[in-house]
Parts: C-alpha cells; structure tokens; sequence
C-alpha cells in the first residue's frame, strides 16, 4: 500500500491483522473492530476521529492514561476500514510511515505472545520483539 499524505510522505507499511488471530481476512477486521469497540478508551477515541474533534484536556481529568495517551496522539489517529489505526514517521527510517492499529488492552498479551512465543516469529529478544510489534500495532506505553 502506497497512499500519500497530506505533506507528500508515502504510507509505506501496510498493516496486518494476523497476528492477533487467525481467522479469515474479513472476519478478522469485523473481529478487531469489535474489540476496540468494546475497549472504553478506544471507543472514546474512534467517536473523536468520526467527529473530527478533539475534546478539551479539562475533559479528560477522570480518565485513564491510556485515554489521556489517545488524547495526545489525537492528530495521529484515523480510522482505517474502521478501525482506529495511529500513523508514524519510522524514527529509524524516517522517509518511512508507519500505521499502527490501536491494540484494545484485552489483546496486548495474545499480540505479545504471536510476537514472541511462536516458532515462526523466532523468538527475539525483548527490544526487537518490541521494534517488531512497532511496526504494525500501537498502544499506550509501548
């Protein structure tokens, strides 16, 4: 996937669904939508990005970091096929832009697990295991 961007930098990372499960394309974007939907925080922000506004800060005094993390990322966000995604400038390639999906809390360790566990991811280290999850999935404090 190739789509330029506002400042004419290339999106040049596509992102994938498969780590998280292992059901069939369609089904595991309706799987992941139905995910972040169900996360509060996330929830909260995807009603943003539809509406095109950013909440005052004042409103978020009672809530999560995770929510006060999406709040500050709030420029970076989209949707993508409906599901929240974060764009990013690769800070190792910066010519490259990353689009990371928004993991839900309740998935961060099954994300964990594929990146590190299986026999096919082969088994980094903890920093390349971390660069390799970067690359397609977001979350506050990774």
């Amino acid at each position: 996937m190739t789509d330029k961007l506002p400042d004419n930098r290339k999106v040049t990372k596509s992102v994938e669904i498969n780590m998280v499960t292992n059901i069939q394309p369609n089904s595991m974007v309706n799987e992941f939508m139905t995910l972040q939907e169900k996360d509060p925080d996330i929830r909260t922000a995807i009603s943003w990005v539809r509406k095109n506004s950013k909440p005052p800060f004042r409103d978020m005094a009672l809530g999560s970091y995770r929510l006060k993390s999406l709040w500050n990322q709030f420029e970076l966000l989209t949707l993508q096929d409906e599901i929240l995604v974060r764009t990013w400038m690769d800070t190792d390639q910066p010519s490259n832009v990353l689009v990371q999906k928004v993991v839900p809390i309740k998935q961060r360790r099954k994300v964990l697990e594929y990146a590190h566990d299986i026999r096919a991811s082969g088994h980094l280290g903890i920093k390349k295991t971390l660069a390799k999850i970067r690359q397609t999935y977001y979350w506050p404090g990774l």
